[in-house]
C-alpha cells in the first residue's frame, strides 16, 4: 500500500487541475498543478518485490576461492597424466594419500577433526560432493544434537558443490582450440570459464539446488513403540508411535528412551536410550530375527538369486554391514553405492 500512495496522489492533482479548469473555464490547468502531477507519476517507484530467501542465504565466495575450485575438481580428463592433485587423492588408498597435502582422517577420528578437515578443503576452494561421503563415513559415537549439526554442516558443503557446478554449467561454452596432436598440458585451461562469470550465476544456483542427502531414500520404518526424534539438515522432528517415515542418507535418529521400530519386510529394530542412530550404525540395532533375515538376504545376493539385489538396494541401510561380509561383486557394487 505505501508504494500505491504516490501514484493515488498524483491522482488526486490530476483532478483538482481538473475542476479548477471547470470552474474558472480555462484553456489549462495552472501550470505549477500539472507539473506537480506529472513529476509524482514520473518517479514514482516500482513496487517493491521481496528477495528470495533461498538465494539470500548462499554463501559468499571470494573469486580466489571459486578459481581454486576451477582449477581442482570440475575437471575430468581420460588421461591420468593431466589429473589434478585432489582428483590423485580421492581415487588413491589411505597409504598413498599420507604422500599428497590434504588432510587425512584416521579411522573413528572425532567430530572436531572432521570439521577442522573441512573446513581446510573449502579454504583451498575444493567444494566437491565426494566430501560429504567421505567425511560422514563411519561417524563416530557423538550426542544426537552433535551429530546432526554435523550432518547440515556436510549438506551446505555438498549444496554448494552442486550450486558451483551448476553455475558454470549454464554459462556459454567457450572452448579454446589447441593446435599440437598432443593435449594440452595441466597449466592450460581449455574451457575459457571466468570465476567471476560463475560467481554471478552462484545465487541462483543456490536457491535451486536440492541436495540429494536429504532427499528420503526407499527404507520405510515405522514407530512401534517410543517416541523417536528425528534430525534431518538440522532440525529435529518427534515421530510417535503408529507413524511411519522414509529414511535420508544424512538423517539422525535420536531416542531419549528406549524406541521400537519395525520395518515391514526385515521386522524390529531396538534403540537403546540415550543412542544417536546414522544409517552406518543401522545394522547393529537389529532385532536377532532381523538380523538373520539381513544375513540370508547377503547370501541371496553372493548366490546371485534373481530379485536379491534389487530387494538389498532397497535395503541398503539395513544390509550394508551384512554385504561387507561377502566377496561377491554384486555386493562390493552394492557396498560403494552405500559408501557414496
Amino acid at each position: 500500500m505505501r508504494d500505491e500512495l504516490p501514484v493515488v496522489a498524483g491522482g488526486l492533482l490530476v483532478a483538482a487541475a481538473l475542476v479548477v479548469r471547470r470552474r474558472r473555464r480555462v484553456a489549462r490547468p495552472p501550470r505549477l498543478v500539472r507539473y506537480a502531477a506529472l513529476a509524482i507519476c514520473a518517479l514514482t517507484p516500482a513496487p517493491s518485490r521481496a528477495a528470495e530467501p533461498s538465494a539470500a542465504t548462499a554463501p559468499a565466495l571470494a573469486a580466489a576461492t571459486v578459481e581454486a575450485w576451477l582449477a581442482q575438481v570440475p575437471i575430468a580428463l581420460e588421461n591420468r597424466r593431466h589429473e589434478t592433485p585432489w582428483q590423485r587423492f580421492k581415487r588413491a588408498t589411505p597409504a598413498e594419500r599420507a604422500a599428497l597435502d590434504f588432510p587425512l582422517l584416521a579411522p573413528g577420528a572425532s567430530l572436531p577433526v572432521r570439521l577442522a578437515a573441512l573446513g581446510d578443503l573449502e579454504r583451498r576452494g575444493l567444494y566437491d560432493a565426494w566430501n560429504v561421503a567421505w567425511l560422514w563415513r563411519e561417524p563416530p559415537p557423538a550426542a544426537a544434537a552433535d551429530l546432526a549439526a554435523f550432518a547440515a554442516r556436510l549438506v551446505h558443503h555438498g549444496r554448494t558443490a552442486e550450486a558451483l557446478a551448476a553455475a558454470k554449467a549454464s554459462l556459454p561454452v567457450a572452448l579454446r582450440p589447441w593446435m599440437s596432436k598432443a593435449a594440452p598440458p595441466p597449466s592450460v585451461r581449455m574451457h575459457g570459464v571466468r570465476a567471476g562469470d560463475v560467481l554471478a550465476r552462484f545465487p541462483a544456483a543456490w536457491a535451486a539446488a536440492r541436495p540429494r542427502w536429504t532427499q528420503p531414500g526407499p527404507l520405510t520404518l515405522t514407530v512401534a513403540a517410543g517416541e523417536l526424534g528425528l534430525w534431518r539438515d538440522g532440525r529435529r522432528a518427534t515421530v510417535t508411535a503408529g507413524a511411519s517415515f522414509a529414511l535420508a542418507p544424512l538423517d539422525v535418529l535420536e531416542a531419549r528412551a528406549e524406541v521400537r521400530l519395525r520395518h515391514d519386510e526385515v521386522g524390529a529394530l531396538v534403540l537403546p536410550a540415550g543412542s544417536a542412530t546414522t544409517a552406518w550404525t543401522l545394522p547393529a540395532r537389529l532385532s536377532p530375527e532381523a538380523a538373520a533375515q539381513v544375513d540370508a538376504l547377503a547370501a541371496q545376493v553372493a548366490a546371485r538369486v534373481p530379485g536379491a539385489v534389487d530387494r538389498a538396494e532397497r535395503l541398503l541401510p539395513l544390509a550394508h554391514a551384512a554385504l561387507r561380509g561377502t566377496d561377491a561383486p554384486d555386493a562390493r557394487l552394492l557396498v560403494e553405492l552405500f559408501e557414496r
